[in-house]
Order: structure tokens, then C-alpha cells, then sequence
């Protein structure tokens, strides 16, 4: 049996838990404490080729959480998107629109956020037709 070290960085997820008018959440399982954002795109994304980091385009809305362990190998975390309360969100989340998300990890310490591995640095967001 392969050790933890091992094993990828995302264990289990992402999992969409919840969408609302001004609110998504998505749930993911890792293997090491991370802070974990969401950010919610207002329409299907592009990624392109390659496994660098996913920046483009801005976020429609975007939450950063931090994992909590529950395990020796085992942090999870409900990663929260919102509108900011500064900023202008008149546009709510519309039924039957479709959205795109990504999920990025960084270290707990940096401030801000600042993600070393991404949903499509991990690969999960290849085509593969």
C-alpha cells in the first residue's frame, strides 16, 4: 500500500454543496493543510494546454477558506464564494445559466492568498475527447 506521501494532494472532491443566488460552496478532502479558494466564472472557461496555474479571467466571485484537520492525512474544507460587501454584485446566479469554477490551494501562511496548485495544475481540468 502506497504511503502518504504518495498520495495526490486532492483526496476526494471538489463537491459542489451548495448554489444560491449569491452563494456557492464546494467541499474537498486533501491530504495537507491548505488554504482553498473558489472563484466562480461567469461562463464556461477555456483552460488551454498545459498544468500552470488557471488566472484568467476575473472571478464573477470568489471566497478563500482554510482546511481543518480531521485526520494525520486528512484536511477537509467547504470552500465558500461570495460577492465581497464593498463590491458591486447587482447580477444574482441564474437558474439554468451555466457557470464555470475553479479550486486553488496555497500555504496557510500567505496573506494574501496566494495558490501554489490549482484544479488545472492538478490536472483535473484536461479534455480528454
Amino acid at each position: 500500500m502506497p504511503s502518504a506521501k504518495d498520495w495526490p494532494l486532492l483526496l476526494a472532491g471538489p463537491i459542489v454543496r451548495r448554489v444560491e443566488p449569491n452563494f456557492v460552496s464546494v467541499w474537498v478532502a486533501l491530504k495537507e493543510p491548505r488554504a482553498v479558494r473558489l472563484s466562480v466564472f461567469d461562463a464556461p472557461v477555456d483552460t488551454g494546454p498545459g498544468d500552470a496555474l488557471f488566472t484568467e479571467p476575473a472571478a464573477l466571485i470568489s471566497g478563500v477558506t482554510r482546511t481543518v484537520r480531521v485526520g494525520e492525512n486528512l484536511h477537509i474544507a467547504v470552500a465558500e464564494a461570495a460577492p465581497k460587501p464593498d463590491a458591486p454584485f447587482e447580477d444574482p446566479l441564474l437558474p439554468g445559466h451555466i457557470y464555470a469554477y475553479n479550486v486553488s490551494f496555497g500555504p496557510l501562511d500567505s496573506d494574501p492568498f496566494a495558490a501554489t496548485e490549482d484544479l488545472r495544475s492538478l490536472l483535473l481540468l484536461r479534455d480528454h475527447r
